[in-house]
């Protein structure tokens, strides 16, 4: 800025310099008092030149100070709109996103609605058929409320048709309670029977298992009893033989004779002979 001054009053000091002057050769035939007065008056009116343009160029400076001033304080504005301009862009994002969000809930609460408006009518469809279908059987049920009427009429032992049905209900949890009970007992018996079954099966077993001991017992008893009646008659036998050897006199080359083994135990009994009390 102050080149640019410097520059300018030497302009405006060329411009006023090259105001006309008095030619060198009048000047030279003035007198020295003129040519000083004429250079005084060319001094001052170079200095009211000069003047005029420091007052024109310090009203300039004002005038650019003041558009300074004013290009800051529009800036300022320009900064403080930008910023109010860019709030107002997020508020207005912000508010836009809200109302897709806002919009996508309403979207998808009246899909939901539909729904639950197409399952409502569904269900009224269904409760209509229902109350239809309800209202056929109780048309189909009137005969019946006659003759519950009627049997009141006959009876007289109930006030009216509610009661008379209390009544068969009770009696008919009655039952159904006499039924559990009976199936109670049946199912108490059959447990009962079950456990008898296993008791006779386990005594069954035991009997058979006491039945099978004693009937290896009695084998073994018989298998002893032959073997001791096979001993004593082999005893017998030797007795008797040795008893005919001592009797009869001996001859040479002759041996006693032998009796035969008994085979069995029921022979020894019936057909063999006991020797006597002294002999055994």
């Amino acid at each position: 800025m102050a080149f640019d001054l410097e520059e300018y009053l030497r302009a405006a000091f060329r411009d006023k310099l090259r105001l006309q002057t008095v030619p060198a050769r009048d000047a030279a035939m003035l007198p020295p008092s003129t040519r000083l007065l004429l250079k005084r008056r060319e001094v001052a009116e170079v200095e009211r030149a000069l003047q005029s343009q420091r007052e024109e160029f310090r009203q300039r400076m004002e005038r650019l100070a003041q558009r300074r001033q004013q290009l800051a304080q529009r800036e300022k504005q320009l900064q403080h709109v930008v910023l109010k301009f860019d709030t107002f862009l997020k508020v207005s994002a912000a508010r836009q996103e809200r109302a897709l969000r806002r919009a996508e809930e309403e979207r998808a609460q009246v899909a939901e609605q539909g729904a639950e408006a197409a399952r409502l009518r569904r269900e009224l469809t269904g409760l209509l058929q229902l109350r239809e279908r309800l209202a056929q059987h109780l048309q189909s049920l009137r005969g019946f409320r006659d003759y519950l009427r009627g049997v009141l009429a006959r009876t007289g032992q109930f006030q009216d048709v509610p009661t008379m049905l209390a009544h068969f209900r009770a009696l008919v949890a009655t039952r159904a309670a006499l039924v559990q009970q009976a199936e109670a007992g049946q199912a108490r018996l059959a447990q009962g029977r079950a456990l008898l079954r296993q008791y006779q099966e386990e005594a069954g077993s035991e009997l058979r298992r006491a039945d099978n001991e004693l009937t290896q017992l009695r084998a073994r008893l018989e298998a002893a009893h032959h073997a001791v009646l096979q001993e004593v008659l082999r005893c017998m036998q030797d007795l008797a033989a040795i008893t005919c050897a001592e009797l009869r006199p001996r001859e040479p080359g002759l041996r006693p004779p032998r009796l035969p083994a008994a085979t069995s135990t029921r022979t020894v009994r019936h057909g063999g002979a006991r020797a006597p009390t002294g002999q055994e």
